[in-house]
C-alpha cells in the first residue's frame, strides 16, 4: 500500500482516495482492497504521521505528510460504482465544452514470461558493469534494471524471481497518442527494450541450455494496466482540483488539473483500465474507437 501511495503522490502528483486501491498493481503483482480495509490502514498511517488529509468532498483525499497539492476545489463525487453521470456533477461545467487533444495512453504496464530469465540476468549482472546499478528487492528478490529513457519515455523493467517481466512505460508528461505516429513511437521504444533484454539473456545464457527461450514479440506482451484519456488543448487557470469516480469493480475515472513541464496547467481526463490482453489487441481496440470524443465509458 505504501509503495502505491508513493507512486500516486510522487509519480502521478495527485492526492489519493480509497478508489485508487480498489484494484492496483505493485511490482507486477495485482492487489484489491475493500473500502473497510483501506479505511483501517489509512487510519493507522494517519496516526503514525505518514499520511495526512489533503481535502474532503463526498469522500476524503489523502497525501503523504508534508506534500501539498495547493488549494483543491471541493468537487462532489458519486460513490456509485456502477453508473457515473457527469452531467449531475459540478465538474461537468468545467469539462462539457472542453477542447481536447488526441486520445492517448500513459503509464502503461505490460508483462510477459521467459523461462530461466531471472538466472540469466543474475549472471549478466556479474559480467556487465552497466548492470551494476541494478537494485534487488531484499524481500522478494525482484531485480530492478536501471531506468531506460527511450523516445522521450521512461521505461522501467523489473525481472521477478518467477521469470515474469514487468515493463512500465512512464510518459505522464508526454502521453502516447492513439494514432499511427503514437503507436510507432511506442513500438520503437519496445523494440529497443526487447533487444536489450535479449542481449541480457545472451550474456547470461548457460551454454546451449535446452530451456533457453527468446524474449517474446512485444506485441504479445500482456497489458495489465494503462491510463487512457485526453488532455485539454487549452491552458487551465482556475483552482487546482482532482475528482475521482468508481464506475465498476476495477475501473475508475479521474478528472484533474495537471501541471505540465512548461509549468502550465491543463485539465486531464483519464480512465484507469486493466485490459489484460495482448498489446496488439489492446491497441487495435483503441484505434477502432479513436474517432469518438473521449468519454467516461464505452
Amino acid at each position: 500500500m505504501i509503495i502505491h501511495i508513493h507512486y500516486l503522490v510522487y509519480d502521478e502528483r495527485k492526492p489519493f482516495s480509497y478508489l485508487d486501491f480498489m484494484n492496483f498493481e505493485v511490482d507486477g503483482h495485482e492487489f484489491k482492497m475493500s473500502h473497510g480495509t483501506f479505511r483501517n490502514n489509512i487510519s493507522r498511517l494517519v496516526r503514525e504521521g505518514l499520511v495526512e488529509i489533503s481535502y474532503r468532498s463526498n469522500i476524503a483525499f489523502y497525501t503523504l505528510r508534508g506534500v501539498k497539492f495547493g488549494k483543491a476545489s471541493r468537487i462532489a463525487m458519486t460513490d456509485n460504482h456502477m453508473v457515473v453521470t457527469l452531467s449531475s456533477n459540478p465538474v461537468y461545467r468545467i469539462i462539457k465544452d472542453l477542447p481536447l487533444e488526441k486520445n492517448s495512453v500513459h503509464d502503461i504496464r505490460l508483462k510477459f514470461h521467459v523461462p530461466e530469465l531471472y538466472y540469466h540476468v543474475i549472471v549478466s549482472q556479474i559480467n556487465n558493469p552497466l548492470l551494476h546499478e541494478c537494485c534487488t528487492n531484499p524481500i522478494n528478490k525482484d531485480i530492478f534494471l536501471p531506468v531506460w529513457q527511450i523516445e522521450n519515455l521512461d521505461v522501467k523493467v523489473v525481472v521477478h524471481k518467477t521469470n515474469t517481466v514487468s515493463v512500465i512505460v512512464g510518459c505522464s508528461y508526454s502521453p502516447i497518442a492513439v494514432d499511427i505516429t503514437g503507436i510507432i513511437r511506442l513500438t520503437n521504444a519496445l523494440v529497443v527494450v526487447r533487444e536489450r533484454l535479449s542481449a541480457l539473456v545472451s550474456q547470461g545464457r548457460r551454454g546451449n541450455s535446452s530451456n533457453f527461450s527468446k524474449i517474446p514479440d512485444y506485441m504479445e506482451w500482456i497489458v495489465t494496466m494503462w491510463h487512457f484519456g485526453a488532455d485539454a488543448s487549452v491552458e487551465y487557470t482556475g483552482e487546482r482540483f482532482s475528482a475521482t469516480w468508481g464506475i465498476a469493480q476495477d475501473a475508475i475515472i479521474r478528472v484533474y488539473s495537471k501541471t505540465m513541464k512548461d509549468h502550465r496547467r491543463r485539465i486531464r481526463l483519464e480512465r484507469q483500465e486493466y485490459p489484460r490482453i495482448t498489446l496488439a489487441l489492446a491497441l487495435e481496440q483503441k484505434i477502432n474507437h479513436n474517432n469518438d470524443r473521449w468519454s467516461g465509458g464505452e
